[in-house]
């Protein structure tokens, strides 16, 4: 991999063209990345995350410093498994970032650490500041007034505190999550207002509300948008802030909200479909599960004029379980989602025990139990769902894609309730997925099931590919054919074995696509077979 800056273009000597890339770094070792890059308050030189491949395979992650006509970077820190969000303070003295190591997860256990910097090639001894194995740090920013802010989940929440004076003190709380679980390097889910202001990004559940955080009182003052989903890429110009929003009635859209006056333009993206009578609008749904606790969902009933079923009939009704598993179902419109619900389908997108958006304690429900707590939460929730009169008793199907199709398929190997189910790019078996899935989540089932190989035979227990004898309903696997992440050799044997046990079981290897399903062909074929498994298991269904 390289690293390049782009040269201005010189327009004082008449140049018209956009100015050309500056070769930073030329790396052409493999298993060397970078990211999460921050320029320093000068221009002059910027910090990055840099991962590699170490001695005898063992990767690790630095802090580097790389000057503005590239030459060798200087390494700042390193030594642990993963590195992100490096953050120079406003006077370019300062570094903060964050560090973690394995078999945590960012969304379970980081550090937060600080050091002066010289010269941006050597930091002074780090400080810790905040973090450690139960406690998840994110998105530190230095302030204005020289304080280090920083997400924690040290009160069960994602909350906004600050070091200042030698001491972390909170910023904004509320029993609400200030952040999203970080997938990615680079989130922002607050930023920095003139006079002390700070917009913050709330989220409950599938629901996403912007807040202005007043220096005086601390209140958080809620914003009105139409907008009810807000990606935490939040980016602050003076008092302007932009961001990427959408609603269930409004594809996402790029929007500049001018916060002292409240005008809001939409720069890009963003088709309204608000009049039309064929959009199905969610409700939220809270679902009583069998050992006493609680789920979530949303809930879209099917809306279609020219689609109505028999009098007195309740529509068949679709659980998704999302990926992740540590995600989160979204308030915004998802195509679909409406592919089957104007088709006369009820779908209920589901956050089972495990999803983000309620709480660290609901996040850890599923550690030790993914496989187990995530299918009986789908199957509880169709029984809800029928209980309360949204959905055919005698009819439901269960889908997802990814740790969503593992939960679908341990769904149907569990249970009898679904009539049918589709599992897309799905892993299938949890050992396997652990040596194929990259670095970064290569732990993750060290919490959801336990640590390798001490509890292989919990692995195996959990295993779909092991256990496939149990499941008895029809199954559409939908898979890339260049899926390296759950391999495509798993559905195959998968199939292969449902056949042999003389259950029903379609596999479609779709040639060119990966993990995910990305060409508009590819995704418009897989939806079709999926509405096409569904009728053929329920023929009396409406086309």
């Amino acid at each position: 991999m390289v690293l390049r800056r782009w040269r201005p273009a010189n327009l004082a000597a008449g140049g018209n063209r956009p100015g050309e890339p500056v070769l930073l770094v030329d790396s052409v070792e493999a298993g060397v990345g970078y990211g999460d890059l921050q320029a320093s308050p000068d221009g002059g030189w910027l910090v990055c995350v840099r991962e590699r491949i170490g001695e005898h395979g063992n990767p690790g992650a630095e802090v580097i410093a790389v000057g503005g006509d590239g030459g060798e970077p200087a390494v700042l820190t390193g030594g642990w498994d993963f590195a992100a969000s490096p953050r120079l303070s406003l006077d370019g003295r300062s570094l903060a970032w964050l560090s973690w190591r394995d078999p945590l997860l960012p969304w379970e256990g980081t550090w937060l650490w600080t050091s002066t910097i010289h010269s941006g090639q050597t930091i002074g001894g780090p400080e810790p500041i905040a973090g450690g194995p139960d406690e998840s740090v994110l998105q530190p920013e230095w302030g204005a007034d020289g304080s280090l802010y920083f997400l924690s989940d040290r009160s069960g929440w994602w909350n906004l505190y600050r070091h200042h004076a030698g001491r972390v003190e909170p910023v904004a709380t509320a029993d609400t999550e200030m952040a999203a679980a970080p997938w990615e390097l680079g989130y922002r889910s607050y930023a920095f207002l003139p006079g002390g202001r700070i917009a913050v990004l709330l989220q409950n559940g599938p629901r996403h509300q912007l807040a202005i955080r007043q220096p005086d009182t601390g209140r958080l003052d809620p914003v009105s948008l139409p907008y009810t989903s807000i990606k935490p890429y939040l980016a602050a110009d003076g008092w302007r802030l932009a961001f990427i929003a959408a609603s269930p009635t409004q594809t996402s859209t790029v929007v500049v909200l001018d916060t002292a006056t409240g005008e809001l333009r939409e720069l890009a993206g963003g088709t309204r479909l608000a009049t039309q009578p064929y959009i199905s609008v969610p409700k939220a749904v809270t679902i009583p599960t069998r050992d006493g606790a609680t789920a979530h969902g949303l809930y879209y009933p099917p809306t279609n004029p020219d689609v109505t079923p028999p009098a007195g009939q309740l529509p068949p009704l679709i659980v998704r379980a999302h990926p992740g598993p540590t995600a989160n179902t979204t308030l915004r419109l998802d195509p679909a989602v409406q592919f089957f619900t104007s088709r006369g389908y009820a779908i209920l997108d589901l956050d089972y025990r495990g999803s983000t958006g309620y709480g660290r304690a609901y996040r850890q429900a599923l550690n030790g139990h993914w496989g187990v707590l995530d299918a009986t939460d789908c199957i509880d929730a169709a029984d809800h769902l029928t209980a309360t009169g949204r959905a055919d008793p005698t009819t439901a199907y269960i889908c997802g894609a990814s740790a969503g199709g593992y939960t679908a398929l341990r769904a149907l190997a569990t249970t009898n309730r679904f009539t049918a189910g589709t599992a897309r790019s799905a892993i299938i078996d949890p050992a396997t997925w652990r040596r194929t899935v990259p670095r970064f989540q290569r732990h993750h089932t060290t919490a959801l099931i336990g640590a390798w190989p001490e509890h292989a035979d919990r692995y195996r227990e959990r295993s779909v590919l092991h256990h496939s004898h149990r499941i008895h309903a029809p199954v559409l696997l939908l898979h890339g054919e260049r899926d390296h992440i759950a391999p495509t050799a798993s559905a195959v044997e998968l199939a292969a074995r449902l056949h042999a046990a003389g259950t029903p079981c379609t596999l479609h290897l779709y040639p060119g696509q990966g993990h995910t399903l990305r060409s508009h062909t590819t995704v418009a074929a897989a939806l079709n077979a999926e509405l096409a498994h569904y009728q053929h298991t329920r023929p009396s269904e409406p086309s």
